[in-house]
């Protein structure tokens, strides 16, 4: 009968195992890193949204109190971000366009207001 001597065959064995845990840790760690990204840039999103929507909310109450009153230039900071309103007057029609700003991101809203009888757009 003859030995068939085993020696050796432990280290390959711990560094596979060494290996493919590496891999798994790395890869785990990728994707965390980009949920992590991908979860900031919706909430920065999210936050600019409701900027913009704030800057509509805004403008349509100091319409509600002059009716010619015009946005101010450029961008106001609010909270983490800005946001900027831009009037245009169309005819029977006031458009309202609020951009919001958080970081990277931007999210725009529309507004089209019909103007009503015996007021006038200015």
């Amino acid at each position: 009968m003859r030995l068939v001597r085993q020696e050796g065959y432990l280290l390959p064995m711990v560094i596979m195992i060494l290996l493919v845990s590496f891999i798994v840790g790395f890869a785990t760690l990728n994707i965390g890193l980009f949920e992590r990204n991908h979860a900031n840039r919706r909430l920065d999103r999210e936050a600019a949204f409701y900027l913009a929507e704030a800057g509509l909310q805004r403008a349509c109450a100091h319409l509600q109190n002059d009716f010619n009153w015009q946005p101010e230039p450029g961008s106001l900071p609010l909270g983490v971000g800005e946001f900027e309103v831009i009037r245009q007057d169309q005819g029977q029609e006031i458009k309202l366009i609020s951009t919001g700003r958080v970081r990277s991101q931007r999210e725009q809203i529309e507004l089209n207001l019909e103007v009503s009888d015996g007021l006038q757009a200015g």
